[in-house]
């Protein structure tokens, strides 16, 4: 899984382990974070220990600028969580991931349908540009489809973009006229 900057750069080998590990892990020390770290990039870097400490110190480093873990001191302790801007990377990285992996389809349309007012418009904008970038097909301008589960993705832009009360997520098993979003899609047509 690769993840990426808000520029489309690919961040730091160790960063998809990273964010994992955060997640899975919720607050960790820094010491057994990059412990951690190390003995996931270890067999990248051709058991050169070394560097992957090395390696693991920088990748950590960089994803505090970024802001994608933060790091916290409790008495003479540091620790490190993933921020909010953390798990949407993830979650972008895994949707990007998902789609690569082209699993059977399921018949099932997944739908995103938002009532975002005029006044909120940046936000909205922001939310459409998203929800191209990641390959959704628009239907209407308030109506978007994709065809794989997306639930967790959905849910973690609803809360960075603080769109709760406007979004719906739908599951949809029959979309008349579908024929054009399974060809986008490359989806079996009937």
């Amino acid at each position: 899984m690769a993840v990426y900057d808000f520029k489309g750069r690919r961040l730091y080998k160790g960063a998809p382990s990273l964010l994992t590990l955060l997640e899975e892990l919720g607050e960790v020390d820094y010491d057994a974070l990059l412990e951690k770290l190390v003995d996931k990039l270890e067999p990248l870097l051709e058991g050169k220990k070394y560097r992957a400490r090395q390696h693991a110190r920088i990748t950590i480093d960089r994803l505090c600028e970024r802001g994608l873990i933060e790091r916290r001191n409790k008495g003479k302790h540091a620790y490190h969580v993933l921020t909010k801007k953390g798990k949407t990377h993830l979650a972008r990285a895994r949707l990007k991931d998902h789609r690569n992996q082209r699993e059977p389809w399921d018949g099932k349309w997944r739908m995103l349908v938002f009532d975002i007012k005029e006044e909120h418009r940046d936000g909205r904008d922001k939310l459409r540009r998203e929800l191209k970038e990641q390959g959704f097909a628009r239907l209407q301008n308030s109506v978007w489809v994709y065809p794989f589960e997306c639930y967790d993705y959905v849910a973690l832009l609803k809360t960075s973009f603080s769109l709760a009360d406007t979004v719906l997520y739908v599951v949809v098993e029959k979309l008349e006229d579908d024929e054009k979003l399974r060809r986008k899609f490359k989806l079996p047509l009937l």
